[in-house]
């Protein structure tokens, strides 16, 4: 599945059916009247492809790229009887005569062209919605929403994507550096040391230690068990609190777990710490949570709260 796919980017149809011609592409007869103006054939049925096209997908295209059932069905219906050469389309493109169409469908509709002066409005957009959510589709539909709502001429789709990932990887980095910070020495050694393969038996890191997921303790292991949370519970009281969107939370942790201790190494600092710092959290939350419930099940057990009787 290809991005434009996935994101909300208008885009055309694979097919095109009476119906969707119908309902899609069909000049009205206000919009005939407007284009008949228009001594020209070819420049008559230029005007209404663009015309239909822009309504359609928020951004121009150029005849000589529209889908030939457009252009048939606007033809026919706007009873335009020359059919256009790719040298025809190609002189309507060149004599200025499209540019000034365009001007004059900006004007009627409203419709605001996206100039270099609106990137920053757009990148304070990509920016804010990138503090919580992670893909760059969703972060491209955000802006698209923005483009739509204040009546701008969509920009490309590798443009949005472009700032997409530039705010997303700004935003991340303040996020990493915003935990890093607050790391002492003692906090950044310990962590160094857990990612170093020197540690434990010397057959896998403390890392490898970290991200395995502990079974649930049976009564037989709980002394194993309790050890483990024991270890995490050291590492955890050096770790600074954590405020992150959720969003945010969940792809840094996902993203810790995927990566063993060597390509955490490769990482830039600020990051490597902060994803280290994010796992240690949640697998000590974990840790708890099953502490808890195996804490629940033994008081049942034990029969320490035994129902009343009735």
């Amino acid at each position: 599945m290809t991005q434009r796919q996935q994101t909300a980017y208008p885009k055309l149809e694979a097919h095109f059916t009476y119906a969707i011609l119908s309902t899609r592409y069909h000049p009205t007869e206000n919009e005939r009247q407007w284009a008949a103006s228009i001594s020209q054939p070819i420049a008559r049925l230029g005007f209404l492809v663009q015309l239909k096209l822009v309504q359609r997908l928020g951004y121009f295209l150029s005849p000589s790229e529209a889908p030939s059932p457009i252009i048939e069905h606007i033809r026919k219906v706007a009873d335009i009887h020359v059919k256009p050469t790719s040298k025809q389309w190609a002189n309507y493109q060149r004599s200025g005569t499209r540019q000034r169409h365009i001007t004059q469908i900006r004007q009627h509709h409203g419709i605001r062209r996206f100039t270099q002066h609106e990137h920053d409005w757009l990148r304070q957009i990509a920016e804010t919605a990138a503090f919580t959510k992670e893909a760059v589709t969703d972060i491209v539909n955000v802006m698209l929403e923005e483009l739509v709502h204040h009546r701008f001429e969509l920009p490309g789709l590798s443009v949005l994507e472009r700032q997409a990932q530039q705010s997303r990887h700004q935003v991340n980095d303040q996020l990493y550096t915003g935990i890093t910070i607050k790391l002492n020495t003692a906090a950044k050694k310990q962590l160094d040391q857990l990612l170093s393969t020197q540690a434990s038996s010397g057959t896998y890191s403390d890392w490898q230690r970290l991200k395995r997921e502990p079974k649930k303790p049976t009564n037989k292991a709980i002394r194993s068990y309790l050890h483990h949370v024991k270890w995490l519970r050291a590492l955890e009281t050096q770790m600074p609190t954590l405020s992150l969107p959720t969003a945010k939370y969940r792809q840094f942790m996902l993203e810790a777990r995927a990566l063993d201790a060597k390509e955490m190494r490769d990482l830039r600092p600020n990051k490597r710490y902060a994803l280290a710092v994010i796992l240690i959290r949640s697998q000590h939350g974990q840790a708890l949570d099953d502490v808890a419930e195996l804490f629940i099940k033994l008081i049942g057990v034990l029969g320490i709260f035994p129902s009343k009787k009735t």
